[in-house]
């Protein structure tokens, strides 16, 4: 009897050992898979969620002035791969602006070194006065950058004549719902008025005359004879104090305007005055 108990725990012994040895071993197996899953998962979302650039695109100077339209910027691409590497990647800059500005670049494809840096020259014309804005973006084979630059489009023609009125004021809708600063150059000489205009960041010519308090205007492009607006109004003075208020027809919709300007030549130079309309 004492022989077949014997037997029997070692039977159920080894079939323990077996379970154990087998149980352990699946088991074990189930948390190596949940641990490559979780680590797989981790390295998926890392590297979806977070994007190593390789390439940098740099512009100098951001803005630019011309009075002829034309700026010239200085272009710096950089490759960012390790320098150790003995590779050679492609690239491109491209030009694009909304502003109605042409840009151009010397040998815009490229190949860089891995670590390499190289400088382009970029010229920017533009063809409405004013404020244009224009975006460089570098393109790569395996990174993607882009700079963002500005021109401004100066006026400084030779106007000729004795001042006449120089202030800012606004234009402003019949309904009053809508209004522009607007800030007025006039000079007077045998022609009649001649000056310069800027509306909303626009430059314009004027051409006219005036009359006693009467004064009356045109507004073209530069560049052009196209006429764009008109105004008619009077300019009022109170002591050194000037004044001129009208009707301004623009965008094919009338504008209340109103100006005001000061004889600068009468105060000195730190003087400053507040005027409310």
């Amino acid at each position: 009897m004492k022989i077949q108990k014997s037997k029997l725990f070692l039977i159920l012994g080894s079939f323990g050992i077996i379970f154990f040895l087998t149980f352990g071993v699946f088991a074990n197996s189930l948390d190596q898979n949940s641990a490559n899953l979780f680590s797989l998962n981790n390295k998926q979302f890392f590297s979806s969620t977070i994007e190593e650039s390789f390439s940098s695109l740099d512009i100098t100077p951001f803005i630019q002035k011309t009075e002829d339209g034309s700026a010239n910027y200085k272009l710096i691409v950089t490759d960012k791969h390790d320098s150790q590497l003995n590779s050679s990647y492609s690239y491109k800059l491209k030009f694009s602006s909304e502003d109605n500005l042409v840009g151009g670049i010397f040998n815009s494809e490229f190949n860089l070194n891995a670590g390499e840096s190289k400088e382009f020259s970029l010229m920017v014309v533009s063809r409405n006065m004013g404020e244009g804005l224009f975006n460089v973006q570098l393109i790569g084979e395996d990174s993607n950058s882009s700079v963002f630059g500005k021109i401004i489009y100066l006026f400084e023609g030779q106007l000729s004549g004795d001042s006449f009125f120089e202030g800012k004021g606004y234009i402003l809708s019949g309904n009053e719902s809508i209004g522009y600063p607007l800030e007025l150059s006039l000079l007077k000489n045998q022609k009649g008025l001649v000056g310069k205009a800027l509306i909303d960041g626009e430059h314009y010519l004027i051409d006219g005359d005036s009359f006693s308090e009467e004064i009356n205007f045109k507004l073209v492009r530069f560049g052009s004879e196209e006429e764009l607006g008109s105004f008619s109004g009077r300019l009022i003075e109170l002591g050194n104090l000037k004044i001129i208020k009208g009707i301004f027809v623009f965008k094919d919709s009338l504008w209340e305007v109103s100006l005001s300007g000061i004889n600068e030549d009468v105060f000195p130079e730190d003087y400053e005055i507040e005027i409310k309309l």
